[in-house]
């Protein structure tokens, strides 16, 4: 379980990934970017499920899974719904906090939690609300040498080799 918001070295990590995305993404990108949803709301089963990036507050906000449970009752309340989904931290989780249930589905593209492959959940809603989380393997290596290729840092190729357990030693 994490117990920080981020490690110096995701710090360091994030701090420099964020440079090179703001060099590489055109004005263009920045505003196609601008102009999507910065939220899904949806209702199947009788469930209103909200879908966001970060938080229902911030788009970089992090929800990690040991956030104490009266900050996300708080963050809840107002919003209403059943099902929060969402990413950002790149860990996967379920937490069932006051009648709301938290699912963050892992990452893609860039796993924070020891395993390389890609991860996404299946939600099953109706009588028994269930969370699966799926793991599906891809050539790490390939996407790897590919960022290094396109001048991307070589320790972001060497953090998905690593599945983001990256050492500061």
């Amino acid at each position: 379980m994490r117990l920080s918001y981020r490690t110096p070295i995701e710090k360091e990590t994030g701090d420099a990934s964020l440079i090179w995305t703001k060099a590489q993404v055109t004005k263009e990108n920045k505003a196609y970017l601008r102009s999507l949803p910065n939220h899904i709301l949806w209702e199947r089963d009788g469930m209103r499920t909200l879908l966001v990036h970060g938080s229902p507050r911030r788009i970089n906000e992090y929800l990690y899974e040991n956030r104490p449970e009266g900050s996300l009752v708080r963050m809840l309340e107002p919003i209403n719904v059943d099902v929060l989904i969402f990413g950002h931290t790149h860990l996967p989780y379920h937490r069932h906090v006051s009648v709301v249930h938290m699912v963050n589905d892992g990452s893609t593209g860039r796993p924070k939690d020891g395993d390389t492959r890609a991860c996404y959940a299946m939600i099953e809603t109706g009588v028994d609300f269930q969370v699966v989380f799926k793991r599906v393997p891809y050539d790490v290596e390939e996407v790897a040498e590919t960022l290094i290729q396109k001048d991307l840092p070589e320790w972001l190729a060497e953090y998905l080799r690593v599945g983001g357990k990256i050492s500061t030693s």
